[in-house]
């Protein structure tokens, strides 16, 4: 049984390197060709919204605000995102949640990410791990509403997924090649993990990413539409650990394991990912999801299906529609979520950005 949820901590390493983020707003207002970018996700559920759910739940509220300024200096590109963010309540319903999570208001990005070469390049601030494909898209450039739940348990797994890191990364061969390799405190593991009272002793976290597309296929950008740029395939791998954990007085570590395929050709897109996540000696969640679109163009209507499973026993199917007006900056979305046969939701999202 876990243990009761502690009270959060400050993180313990990267303190200069944190306050030092806050000179990027002072940065980014020098000079000219600044950026600036708004997101808005109003949003309305309904249905069966937690576990013990009549089916008549009804809720309504905005799901992301985003706002973002970025700016490029030479080969620096410097990036603040900010946020107020809500997770809609099934968001660990499988789990029992029945409580809404708080607006979280803060920062989303905060980094600067320097082009060394053409093959290599070094980011520093705060930003995504560099695991799991689905979790490495934009939220605005997702086929379904929400990215599939054991995504969103490995984002939370080893430490928060938005984390201060050094990351080292680049493309091979215009793209052919790809990797990432992130290196954080992993201190943030003890407020954001699937335990509940895990401590961090000592040392760090790191996170790998390779990917690879046959040329004339390569991904330009992350974007799991039918809209993306282009045609593209993609296969992707990912290990993240973070070490020296303590769990109910004994030493334990958490692992990510993953692999995963992206199609897209003209009206048709495919994904598909494997996840495997251990807290060594205490618990596993393995899994994995299928999920497919197409275009009808003359309509700007997409039609999407998602498969997941769980553990071999949550079985959870997603139906959705996208509706497209100036593509990702103006489109609403249609979700029908079933768990396991026994209890359906729906939900309903429009996206705007300026």
């Amino acid at each position: 049984m876990d243990s009761p949820t502690q009270s959060p901590k400050k993180p313990k390493g990267g303190v200069v390197m944190r306050y030092a983020l806050f000179l990027l707003p002072f940065a980014l207002s020098f000079g000219q060709d600044l950026k600036v970018k708004v997101r808005l996700q109003p949003r309305f559920d309904f249905g069966s919204l937690t576990v013990n759910s009549s089916g008549q739940d009804f809720d309504a509220y905005l799901r992301r605000v985003r706002l973002s300024f970025k700016k490029k200096v030479g080969n620096l590109l410097l990036d603040l995102t900010l946020k107020a963010d809500k997770a809609y309540r099934d968001f660990d319903a499988y789990k029992g949640v029945k409580s809404h999570h708080g607006v979280k208001v803060g920062i989303h990005y905060a980094f600067a990410d320097w082009k060394v070469s053409k093959g290599f390049s070094l980011l520093i601030g705060i930003k995504k791990k560099a695991y799991t494909r689905q979790g490495l898209v934009s939220s605005s450039r997702q086929l379904l509403i929400e990215r599939a739940h054991l995504v969103e348990t490995a984002k939370k797994w080893l430490g928060d997924y938005y984390d201060f890191q050094v990351m080292f990364h680049g493309k091979i061969k215009d793209g052919v090649f790809r990797y990432m390799v992130s290196l954080s405190d992993g201190q943030s593991v003890e407020n954001k993990n699937k335990l509940n009272g895990i401590k961090k002793e000592r040392g760090g976290m790191v996170a790998l990413r390779l990917e690879f597309s046959p040329p004339n296929w390569i991904e330009k950008k992350k974007d799991d539409t039918t809209i993306g740029k282009g045609r593209a395939i993609s296969f992707g791998i990912s290990y993240a650990s973070n070490n020296n954990l303590k769990y109910k007085n004994q030493n334990t570590y958490a692992t990510f394991v993953g692999g995963d395929l992206f199609f897209r050709y003209k009206n048709l897109v495919f994904s598909g990912e494997y996840l495997k996540m251990e807290y060594k000696n205490f618990k596993k969640e393995e899994g994995f999801y299928v999920q497919g679109g197409y275009l009808i163009r003359s309509l700007k209507l997409e039609p999407a299906l998602r498969y997941e499973v769980i553990n071999n026993r949550t079985k959870i199917l997603t139906f959705g529609i996208n509706r497209y007006y100036l593509g990702h900056h103006l489109k609403w979305s249609f979700n029908v979520v079933n768990y396991d046969q026994k209890r359906t939701f729906f939900q309903v999202q429009g996206q705007y950005m300026f």
